[in-house]
């Protein structure tokens, strides 16, 4: 009897410590921040809510800190189960700093005490708790039942939106939903309490910068917002954000363009909203003609403008404020991970004494230093007044050379860019004749490619130009500094045309598809930069660096992909002596199929304007259609997979393929006839001519190849 009530008593130890071993692993130890400075009327709602969410009791801390009320909310919240600090600070961020010291959880979540968390919420939110690299949790903001038409109008708006703040450029996110691992804020540091608004957003920006952690984020992880009901406090609120818009502007103005941190910027876009007040009735007239009800035609145009007018008004204020008073910068933004890791980002070259090559034997390279110097004088005497920019791998060091039964064969090509001041210098033709007549006798062991750019269109440009200025005036030095991440959507057709043309090259199968995968793995990349400044892109001319930043996609592209692009990426930097082989073209054709799936197509203008152009220079008469750069991406991936080791393309799927074309160019009858290897090169050259096509491009081919 007495051995039986021992065993038992054991049994449920036992039974206890797995439960809370189990649970403790299940549902981590959370702390709540909750901010409050004379929220009496709210915090109740607030902290009931909290105290009703469906997560174990004992793995959850609540902590609401008065941040200096003058009103009964420390009062209302000793009636509840919750710890209580007081800050006399007055500012979110010295409250939540206050709230962070005072918590105990390896999580801390953050809400305000105008929210009311769903009974889910922290379930939801720290669902991947377990995943140790993830050091961020984002959740969805909506707004509570709309009481006025302007809480109404923020709601559909969506002004307070987590996933519009998530695609913001650079990202950021809300604290009213968000939940940080502690190990965040040992790496980053705490909120800057520099900021009275917006240091959640600056926190956020600190965090992605460190490249150190990953974010989740989470749409059924839900908090209600009291979204404002007056249009005063609407104003109120557009003010105070665009001056946390300015500070982290000013603070982080290494890392953006700098028009965002520019007065003359701000208060031009001031005077453009002012002026689209008189545009507010022809706004009304059309949202009547609509049938929308008549609170919002009347009512939405206005609070349109007491929206942007505000923030810009705001904006401006804080900028003068920082500018005038010469505040330093609190925190260092850091380096971005594209433009470190051994990168040097040179934006003057002296190609005298560059690397220019990897892993070639003295003679080659002196023959291709020799041959640049030769093409740069060319392109400088004929171009006087124009900055003289060398591009590609020979920028970065990176120029690929084969050895194949004891010949050197350079499969990099010379790429230059000429920015002009003068509009004449990039017409085509003129051009041509001017560099043709200097350029004859000039050796080249490679392809040539020179572009043509008209300096006041240089920050217009959205294919690659990220070099270094060789030879010319150095003045556009703070132009390339400012140079957006180029296309994604031409790098990835650039990927598409080297795969498609590796199986036409047997012997360099091995090259145009490693071209072409770490092609596509740079499009990639790219797309996750789209709008960011040069520092944020320019490591990616490197396929070292590259290379480096795909062990961060295995999640996305999967673990196959990202060791097959690795591996063609070592194979161009000669560490492996073998790179793709044709049995698995299938394959390669698919991880970029995987690829094109993340990369956003250019504009429909841009590409309709293409194809026009295309089709003139071709002397194709047909129709140009603005779907046209789709078509092409389209057919290039179904070209890449109709290649079918060991027969040779697919016949099927080439007449589908064809049928596209049609709908793209007037159609070779001779094309169609031709056996399927023809007909598939056909289709090829057509294809490619569009993808690369670029009216104000000069090509070159080689003359004295280098074997």
């Amino acid at each position: 009897m007495h051995r039986g009530v021992v065993a038992n008593s054991l049994a449920n130890a036992l039974c206890a410590k797995y439960l809370r071993d189990f649970v403790s692993t299940a549902f981590p130890f959370v702390s709540i921040v909750v901010p409050a400075r004379n929220e009496a009327l709210r915090i109740e709602s607030c902290v009931e809510a909290l105290l009703r969410l469906d997560y174990p009791k004992d793995q959850l801390e609540i902590i609401v800190v008065d941040n200096g009320s003058t009103d009964d909310t420390a009062q209302r919240l000793s009636r509840y189960p919750v710890t209580r600090v007081a800050e006399q600070r007055v500012g979110p961020a010295f409250a939540r700093n206050a709230g962070i010291r005072a918590s105990r959880g390896d999580i801390i979540a953050f809400t305000d005490a105008d929210c009311i968390a769903d009974p889910n919420w922290m379930r939801e939110l720290v669902a991947e708790a377990e995943m140790e690299d993830v050091g961020c949790f984002v959740g969805d903001i909506t707004g509570l039942p709309a009481e006025t038409t302007v809480s109404e109008y923020v709601t559909e708006r969506r002004l307070i939106c987590q996933e519009r703040l998530l695609s913001c450029s650079p990202p950021v996110a809300a604290a009213g939903n968000i939940a940080y691992r502690r190990s965040v804020f040992s790496a980053v540091g705490l909120f800057d309490e520099s900021f009275r608004n917006g240091e959640d957003g600056d926190l956020f920006w600190r965090m992605v910068k460190s490249d150190r952690f990953r974010v989740r984020y989470h749409r059924r992880a839900v908090v209600a917002h009291a979204h404002p009901a007056h249009m005063l406090e609407l104003i109120r609120r557009s003010f105070h954000e665009g001056r946390g818009l300015a500070r982290f502007r000013f603070k982080h103005s290494a890392d953006l363009p700098s028009s965002m941190s520019s007065l003359r910027f701000a208060l031009a876009g001031l005077v453009s909203a002012a002026v689209g007040l008189c545009k507010v009735p022809v706004r009304m007239v059309s949202l009547a003609a609509k049938g929308h009800p008549s609170r919002k035609y009347l009512l939405y145009p206005l609070l349109d403008k007491a929206c942007s007018i505000p923030r810009l008004l705001g904006v401006i204020c804080e900028l003068a404020r920082l500018k005038l008073g010469r505040e330093n910068r609190t925190m260092n933004p850091g380096a971005n991970p594209a433009s470190a890791q051994s990168f040097n980002d040179r934006l003057v070259l002296d190609i005298a004494n560059a690397r220019l090559l990897r892993h070639a034997d003295p003679d080659t390279t002196a023959r291709v230093r020799n041959e640049l110097l030769l093409v740069r004088q060319v392109l400088a005497t004929a171009f006087p007044d124009a900055s003289i920019i060398l591009t590609a791998s020979m920028f970065a060091g990176e120029g690929h050379v084969d050895v194949t039964d004891g010949r050197s064969i350079l499969r990099s090509d010379y790429d230059f860019f000429v920015v002009s001041p003068r509009f004449m210098d990039t017409v085509p033709s003129r051009a041509k004749r001017k560099i043709d007549r200097l350029l004859r006798g000039v050796p080249l062991s490679t392809r040539l490619e020179i572009g043509l750019v008209w300096k006041p269109l240089l920050v217009h440009r959205r294919t690659t130009i990220g070099g270094a200025i060789v030879a010319g005036p150095t003045d556009i030095i703070p132009l390339l500094e400012e140079l957006p991440a180029p296309n994604s959507f031409s790098a990835l057709l650039q990927a598409y045309r080297s795969l498609t043309e590796a199986p036409l090259n047997r012997d360099r199968y091995a090259y145009f598809c490693s071209k072409g995968l770490v092609r596509a793995a740079c499009a990639f990349l790219l797309e996750q930069r789209q709008g960011l400044s040069r520092k944020e892109w320019i490591g990616l001319s490197s396929i070292e660096i590259v290379r480096k930043q795909l062990g961060a996609s295995v999640e996305t592209l999967g673990p196959d992909a990202v060791d097959e692009l690795m591996r063609a990426a070592d194979y161009l930097l000669g560490r492996v002596s073998e790179g793709p082989v044709p049995a698995f073209h299938s394959r390669y054709a698919g991880i970029l199929d995987r690829i094109s799936g993340h990369v956003a197509p250019s504009r429909e203008s841009l590409l309709a304007t293409k194809h026009l152009l295309w089709l003139i220079h071709e002397r194709r008469w047909s129709v140009p259609r603005r779907d046209a750069g789709l078509l092409v991406i389209q057919a290039l991936g179904k070209l890449a997979g109709a290649w079918r080791e060991p027969g040779g393309p697919d016949a099927d799927r080439l007449d589908e393929i064809g049928r596209m074309v049609r709908c793209i160019c007037r159609y070779n009858p001779n094309g169609a006839k031709a056996s399927p290897v023809e007909f598939y090169t056909y289709l090829q050259a057509v294809l490619s001519s569009i993808a690369g096509f670029n009216p104000h491009k000069l090509i070159y081919e080689p003359s004295h190849p280098l074997i």
